[in-house]
């Protein structure tokens, strides 16, 4: 819609798209691209912890518990809304949909790690929250 082109023309591509609060209490942007790691590499710019389910997010990064993923029903082209995050270097990896609408999730990351019960599942929510106020977004991701 309009206000998503007056972004796009305010503040190019990068626009921060969410927050989350490292466990250490420090405030690192989020930005969702397209693509197979739709949050980059997701690393505290302070002390370089890599986010957890103890860190919090705004709307747009929903940590999943447990090892399991509920999928409705779906065109099989259509992008899978989840992912998980390597718990050696960070980067984040967007699931892949088979084309019989199952969820398919990378066994290793580019660093060379594998999989596993202690890489975290998250859900990629919507943006919109974070970028009509941000503000508020921050503090009802506080009192989670």
């Amino acid at each position: 819609h309009d206000y998503a082109r007056i972004l796009q023309a305010t503040h190019g591509n990068e626009m921060e798209d969410g927050v989350f609060s490292c466990c250490c209490g420090a405030e690192n942007p989020l930005i969702h691209y397209r693509g197979s790691h739709p949050f980059r590499t997701l690393r505290c710019r302070r002390c370089h912890h890599i986010f957890c389910s103890a860190c919090t997010a705004t709307q747009v990064l929903t940590p999943l518990p447990g090892f399991q993923i509920s999928v409705g029903r779906v065109k099989p082209s259509t992008a899978a809304h989840c992912g998980q995050i390597c718990s050696s270097c960070g980067l984040t990896h967007r699931a892949t949909r088979k084309f019989n609408g199952s969820i398919s999730l990378p066994s290793t990351c580019l660093c060379g790690a594998t999989s596993s019960r202690e890489w975290l599942l998250f859900g990629i929510g919507s943006p919109d929250r974070y970028r009509y106020d941000p503000n508020a977004a921050f503090v009802q991701m506080k009192v989670r």
